[in-house]
């Protein structure tokens, strides 16, 4: 359902070429989640605060904040915010709130 809402507001905005690493940046954000407090609260959003950018957040139960990890090379796990780091040239973070936490990752508009 994630993938789904940043691909149809990306092709209402005329997007259309941001949504494939969109929706790997939002399928990263949503899995994470789901580890930590998304069985408990999650909700997903995609918003064009700026001309520059389009924002892909995802708020969740846990007051666990995400840490960026340096894989191993026979790992399985920990590359997910490494490529929302990559995908977002860096441009992505998180906050505490009242429910849990927010993440989020801005992607440049070309």
């Amino acid at each position: 359902m994630a993938r789904r809402l940043v691909r149809e507001k990306l092709e209402e905005w005329g997007l259309d070429d941001m949504v494939d690493p969109a929706e790997l940046i939002v399928s990263e954000l949503v899995s994470n989640a789901l580890k930590t407090g998304g069985l408990t609260f999650m909700q997903v959003a995609i918003r064009r605060p700026a001309r520059g950018y389009v924002r892909v957040f995802v708020r969740d139960g846990s007051r666990e904040l995400p840490v960026l990890m340096e894989a191993g090379v026979d790992e399985e796990c920990h590359r997910g915010l490494a490529l929302v780091h990559h995908l977002t040239g860096g441009r992505w973070g998180a906050m505490l709130d009242p429910r849990g936490k927010s993440v989020h990752a801005d992607l440049p508009v070309p």
